[in-house]
C-alpha cells in the first residue's frame, strides 16, 4: 500500500513538473517570437533609409550644428576685427569654442531627448504611482539612450520584461522597460541617441510600449518636464 502511495506521488509530481515546464516554454516561445518580429520591423526600417538614401543620391555628410554654430562664430569675430582695427577683442575664438565645448559635453550626458525614433502616443503619464511614462509605439521601433552613459543593467524581469538601466555618470540614471530586445550589456558605453533596444511587450504588458523613467539623485522626476514631446 505504501509502494502504491510512493508511486501515485512521484506521477503526481511529475505531472506538476511538466505542465510548469509547459508553460514556461510556451512563454519563452512567445517571448521568441516577439522579439523576431521586431528584429524583422527594425531590419525593414533600415533598409528604408538605405533605399531612400540611394534614391535621393545623397553621398554627402550634412554640417553638424556643433560645425555650423563654430563656424557662425568664426565669421562673427572676424567681422567684429574688421570693424575694430586696433582693437583688443574681449573674448577669443577659442574661448569661445572652449564654453561651447564645455555646454556640450554637459548636455551629452543629460536625458533630455526622446527615448524612441518615430511616433508614439503617450499611454500613460508620471504619476505618484507611476514612476515613469508609458509610450506606445509599434513593435520593433528603435528605443534610443536619451543621453550617453554606461549601462549599469541589462536583464529579464518577470514585471518589466527585457530592461536596459544606464547611468549618465552625473547623478542622472534612465530605465527603458518591456523591450522587445535590448543589445547591450552591462558596462557597454552608449552615446546620446544611439539605439539601444526595440519596442516590444514583454513582462506584464499588453500591448507594445516603452516604459521609461529618469532617475535624479534617486528620485523619479517627470520625463515629459526633462523632454519636449
Amino acid at each position: 500500500m505504501k509502494i502504491l502511495l510512493i508511486i501515485c506521488i512521484i506521477l503526481v509530481s511529475a505531472n506538476i513538473y511538466l505542465i510548469f515546464d509547459n508553460s514556461a516554454q510556451r512563454s519563452r516561445s512567445v517571448a521568441l517570437e516577439q522579439e523576431n518580429q521586431a528584429l524583422t520591423v527594425y531590419i525593414e526600417s533600415l533598409q528604408d533609409k538605405i533605399q531612400q538614401l540611394e534614391v535621393s543620391g545623397e553621398s554627402s555628410i550634412d554640417i553638424s550644428k556643433d560645425q555650423k554654430i563654430r563656424d557662425l562664430l568664426d565669421s562673427y569675430l572676424q567681422n567684429r576685427s574688421q570693424h575694430q582695427v586696433g582693437l583688443e577683442a574681449s573674448i577669443t575664438t577659442e574661448e569661445l569654442r572652449v564654453d561651447l565645448e564645455d555646454y556640450q559635453q554637459q548636455q551629452r550626458f543629460i536625458p533630455d531627448i526622446r527615448p524612441i525614433v518615430g511616433e508614439f502616443a503617450v499611454s500613460q503619464k508620471f504619476s505618484e504611482r507611476h514612476k515613469g511614462v508609458d509610450l506606445a509605439s509599434p513593435l520593433g521601433t528603435e528605443v534610443v539612450a536619451t543621453a550617453a552613459g554606461v549601462v549599469k543593467s541589462a536583464y529579464e524581469d518577470r514585471y518589466f520584461g527585457n530592461v536596459i538601466i544606464i547611468d549618465h555618470l552625473n547623478h542622472y540614471m534612465t530605465f527603458y522597460a518591456h523591450l522587445a530586445k535590448f543589445f547591450h550589456q552591462e558596462g557597454f558605453f552608449v552615446e546620446k541617441g544611439q539605439t539601444i533596444g526595440l519596442v516590444g511587450s514583454s513582462g506584464f504588458s499588453q500591448s507594445p510600449h516603452l516604459h521609461y523613467e529618469i532617475i535624479h539623485r534617486g528620485e523619479n522626476i517627470d520625463p515629459e518636464t526633462a523632454t519636449s514631446y
